[in-house]
């Protein structure tokens, strides 16, 4: 009798582990930050953007605020290139190309750096 209940135990085990769990898309976008002066209007960067998808579906990136949409067709791997030059942070989506479903969505921000004068300058006559 016990012999069937650890065979049973081993047999559920076996089954739950080789069933799998559907996995989120993973997005990785690259700078996601990007920096520019006070003198500066806009900041230009080069975004490397990669999607990895559990199952293959047709899917669009779009960046609404900057107008820009880019659709591929039906894989499980994702990874191209874009040039922008933002003045605002801005949001890139991933959509499923036929239905429009949010599959992923990365903010991209654009941050100002002001330099404040910290040192004070002082004139001290070095002469003697």
């Amino acid at each position: 009798m016990v012999l069937k209940h650890l065979f049973a135990s081993l047999l559920l085990i076996l089954i739950m582990s080789a069933t799998t769990v559907n996995a989120a898309p993973v997005l990785n976008v690259k700078p996601h930050i990007c920096i520019k002066k006070k003198t500066e209007d806009a900041c230009s960067l080069s975004l490397a953007i990669q999607l990895q998808l559990d199952a293959p579906l047709p899917v669009c990136f779009q960046a609404l605020e900057v107008h820009h949409e880019q659709c591929f067709s039906t894989h499980t791997t994702f990874q191209y290139s874009v040039d922008f030059s933002v003045d605002s942070s801005f949001m890139l989506k991933v959509s499923e190309r036929d239905s429009h479903t949010l599959i992923a969505e990365q903010v991209i921000k654009v941050l100002r750096y002001d330099p404040e004068k910290t040192k004070v300058r002082r004139r001290f006559g070095w002469g003697f």
